[in-house]
């Protein structure tokens, strides 16, 4: 598949959007501060590549599923890097259980996922496969494991905060809902964001590219800095990252969000940076919208994944729009972005369109839509 460089970004953008764009509210695309090597969160396999163990990026050639050096990657850090070659060194000079081969799922570890920080403090989760019939290998190399990799680890200058390993069950991948096993615990990993800390757990959403996110998140707050609201509903809020940046520019944030992973971390993160004015609500936003825009001026974040939005919700906010001064909607999908706001329809001005180029090396970008109610204006 081709790559799409930022002119054909900036191309594909204007030809989709072409309907909501005009010489004042359309923006220059924001450039990620690092092009290579920006990525703070990667999956990666553990597998073979003609009969010799890598760890990193898997593909399918003919029909053969090989997996290649970590490096190949331009968008994963060095930190991850480097830790896939310390595992990788270990599998093959120490461990006595295999990687996974394929197509028939044999073998004991088959993925590894590696969050950082700026600080280049880290994170790993394992998933492991076949444990139940592998485990007393690993009970017997488990200690060993541990004590190696945040020793070679803390070589490279980076600090280990934890270790936990996921079962997969069969050819089946665990998600976020499944059980994260915890065999090794120094500290939590934060990240620092425009003053507050934030949490950063094996199963949350986060931004992987922070030095854009941070001018990305900083943008969004300059929209309520000096116009303060009475109420801001923070939809598909993940770990309540806009909801507490902007709770100073409210009376009262209530945040939605269906990740039972986030629900833990927003009470924390609010708790840590001393906010008191958010409300959580752990669910599916269609399913609590219609009982939450009761009182007027109104202002609603909406971060949804690459689907998008369904319709329901926004057929609700339009069904709203009298009690909503202002929308923000943050997306990473231009098709879906280009159909919601299609659906919003003519009650609403776009006031500004601004890119960024978040995700460098891909075909993706990260598009900030700001709504303004025309009933409101």
């Amino acid at each position: 598949m081709k790559i799409l460089n930022q002119k054909q970004k900036k191309h594909n953008l204007e030809l989709k959007l072409n309907n909501f764009l005009n010489s004042k509210n359309y923006f220059k695309f924001i450039n990620s501060p690092n092009k290579v090597r920006y990525r703070n969160n990667i999956i990666f396999s553990m597998g073979l590549k003609n009969n010799l163990i890598n760890v990193g990026p898997m593909s399918t050639i003919n029909g053969i599923k090989i997996v290649e050096p970590s490096e190949i990657n331009l968008d994963v850090s060095q930190l991850s890097i480097d830790i896939c070659n310390i595992v990788k060194n270990w599998i093959v000079e120490h461990s006595k259980l295999k990687v996974t081969k394929y197509p028939l799922f044999e073998g004991f570890w088959r993925h590894i996922q590696i969050k950082e920080n700026l600080c280049k403090d880290f994170i790993v989760i394992f998933r492991f496969n076949n444990f139940e019939i592998q485990k007393n290998i690993w009970i017997k190399e488990e200690n060993n494991f541990i004590n190696f990799l945040k020793t070679k680890s803390l070589l490279k200058g980076y600090k280990l905060n934890a270790i936990y390993f996921q079962k997969c069950i069969g050819k089946a991948e665990p998600n976020k809902n499944d059980m994260f096993y915890k065999i090794f615990y120094k500290d939590e990993l934060f990240e620092k964001i425009l003053g507050y800390k934030f949490i950063i757990n094996p199963g949350c959403f986060f931004q992987v590219n922070t030095k854009l996110a941070k001018i990305l998140y900083s943008i969004v707050q300059n929209f309520y800095k000096y116009k303060k609201g009475d109420y801001l509903l923070d939809l598909c809020c993940g770990v309540g990252m806009f909801g507490i940046l902007l709770s100073k520019c409210f009376k009262e944030v209530v945040g939605i969000d269906n990740n039972p992973c986030n629900s833990e971390l927003v009470k924390r993160n609010c708790e840590i940076n001393n906010v008191n004015n958010y409300n959580y609500i752990e669910g599916n936003v269609e399913d609590y919208i219609d009982k939450l825009i009761i009182n007027k001026n109104y202002s609603v974040i909406l971060n949804p994944p690459r689907r998008g939005l369904y319709k329901n919700i926004i057929t609700y906010i339009n069904s709203k729009k009298k009690n909503i001064k202002d929308i923000v909607y943050v997306s990473c999908n231009i098709e879906s972005l280009k159909r919601d706001l299609e659906i919003f329809g003519n009650d609403w001005k776009v006031e500004k369109v601004i890119p960024l180029d978040q995700f460098p090396n891909t075909n993706h970008c990260e598009i900030i839509i700001k709504l303004n109610s025309k009933f409101n204006l």
